[in-house]
């Protein structure tokens, strides 16, 4: 147990512990004419950009960067800062507290009435979040398509091409079990 909370800690990376990394970050922010507040986290989920306040928040797989080059972490903001002024990180906020407010919830201890309730109210609305939830998974190989075009636009193609083959195998890697060592 003790282990997993250290594990599911998050680091910020800041100026003055990671100014390598930061840097990078920062660079890639200005070069997509993004001059908002910066936070960036080492998280154990993927890379990704989301708003946050008056900015946004980078999380970062440790192990991930790690293994990248400059310009291939590079690559990978341009990419990330691609969805932020594409709206896309806004956008998705909008659409899922649009379901989380409009789901039904238990108000009571009757079953009957809550399930009356949720057959009443889930009509319509059903078909509203289906077609948001639709929405978001057939319109994201296209969103992941304009990033994709910014990185090309910057001529750092291959850098990203490898940095996405880094995090993949490392996906790949990570998935298997550890064989056991001994040393006797």
């Amino acid at each position: 147990p003790a282990q997993n909370d250290v594990a599911n800690k998050k680091l910020f990376i800041d100026k003055t512990h990671f100014p390598y990394i930061f840097s990078v970050i920062e660079k890639a922010g200005k070069s997509m004419n993004y001059t908002g507040k910066i936070s960036a986290i080492f998280s154990n989920g993927g890379i990704s950009i989301g708003n946050s306040g008056k900015g946004v928040i980078i999380t970062l797989p440790a192990e991930i960067v790690a293994l990248l080059t400059e310009e291939e972490l590079y690559s990978v903001m341009i990419h990330e800062f691609a969805h932020f002024k594409n709206q896309d990180t806004h956008l998705r906020e909008k659409l899922y507290s649009f379901i989380e407010r409009h789901q039904p919830q238990a108000t009571s201890n009757n079953p009957i009435l809550e399930f009356g309730k949720f057959v009443f109210l889930s009509g319509h609305l059903g078909e509203i979040i289906l077609s948001i939830v639709s929405y978001d998974t057939f319109s994201s190989r296209e969103k992941e398509s304009i990033a994709d075009n910014a990185v090309k636009e910057t001529g750092l193609c291959q850098a990203y091409i490898n940095a996405t083959a880094k995090s993949v195998l490392f996906g790949i890697y990570s998935e298997y079990p550890w064989r056991e060592i001994t040393f006797d």
